[in-house]
């Protein structure tokens, strides 16, 4: 019998988020309501991976520099448009979309 490597973080997420892409889309067609919602939603899920995804590979690369204390910065505040912001709350895409609550993650 082989020993197996588990899969590294980066490659988990991104095939979640793949399998869960897949289940929005499916949704999506069908439901032509939520389709402007869903393509924010990818976008967010896919800049989430590329983001971890460079983060692991420089963790992988050595140890990261401390972080810098810097003090917030002050930003206006200014009102999103209609329809660039997706909803908040606890389980608010398993309300939405019930069928990403069983989307099946595979390393392949």
């Amino acid at each position: 019998m082989y020993a197996t490597v588990p899969p590294a973080p980066a490659d988990y997420l991104r095939c979640t988020i793949l399998e869960l892409t897949r289940v929005l889309a499916a949704t999506a067609e069908r439901r032509a309501d939520i389709r402007p919602l869903m393509i924010l939603l990818w976008s967010r899920l896919r800049r989430l991976a590329d983001r971890f995804a460079a983060l692991a590979a420089r963790a992988a690369a050595g140890p990261l520099p401390a972080p810098r204390r810097r003090p917030p910065a002050a930003r206006p505040s200014r009102p999103r448009p209609p329809g660039t912001r997706l909803p908040e709350g606890f389980a608010w895409l398993i309300r939405m979309v019930p069928e990403a609550r069983f989307a099946n993650t595979r390393i392949s």
